[in-house]
């Protein structure tokens, strides 16, 4: 899922070992340990409620025993779903990459808001593995370290479930793109864009864009 990693919100970086493949794709015995860290700071940081849940996703969801994947983590946050509209570059999921090590694993991500599901029409199949219910979720790392991929418990929406949910995220999207070309040039707006108004412009526009273009292959 190349198109996957492009598309995350923060740069991906390329780990030369530990499992991990020159192009950034790696065993499900490798992905496992890193959502392993990632959970253990989840837990470690229960007692904050802006992160509800983690979730994964990413080609190595496909079902291919024994074959190198690429998975990134979805981190759902507790942030009005106005705030967080898709490629938003906000600070909460931002602050949560770095405090779950998600950054520093060089693992690709991004952040959806609590109100919406995990699933987007760029992850369509979707692991969880914590949350802040319940923590851990039970087993479900251990199976995916054994690289039994099909008995994961992975959650994916119909064509018609997904078709809905973008028409709900695309007015969100596009208020968010036209507030930023409306008050691009307010020098006290653009102070609070981070990590600048230019990247911020290009996501908002972005955004608008894959939301078109997803919900025309799925109408």
């Amino acid at each position: 899922m190349p198109k996957l990693l492009a598309m995350c919100t923060t740069s991906l970086g390329v780990d030369k070992g530990g499992g991990v493949a020159h192009d950034g794709r790696m065993k499900s015995s490798a992905i496992a340990r890193r959502l392993r860290e990632v959970v253990a700071a989840a837990d470690s940081a229960r007692r904050d409620p802006a992160l509800v849940e983690v979730w994964a996703c990413g080609s190595f969801l496909d079902d291919e025993p024994g074959a190198d994947a690429d998975a990134a983590v979805v981190l759902v946050v507790d942030v009005p779903a106005g705030e967080l509209p898709w490629l938003n570059p906000h600070p909460v999921p931002y602050f949560w990459a770095e405090r779950l090590g998600v950054r520093r694993l060089q693992m690709a991500w991004w952040g959806r808001p609590s109100a919406w599901p995990a699933w987007n029409q760029e992850a369509r199949r979707v692991l969880r593995v914590w949350s802040a219910a319940g923590g851990e979720e039970s087993g479900v790392l251990d199976v995916l370290g054994a690289g039994d991929v099909a008995s994961l418990p992975v959650v994916e929406p119909s064509g018609r479930e997904l078709l809905e949910q973008l028409r709900v995220e695309r007015p969100v999207a596009v208020a968010q793109f036209d507030e930023v070309v409306d008050r691009y040039w307010d020098r006290d707006f653009r102070r609070g864009l981070a990590p600048n108004p230019e990247q911020v412009l290009w996501h908002a526009a972005r955004a608008v864009r894959d939301l078109d273009v997803a919900i025309a292959a799925l109408s």
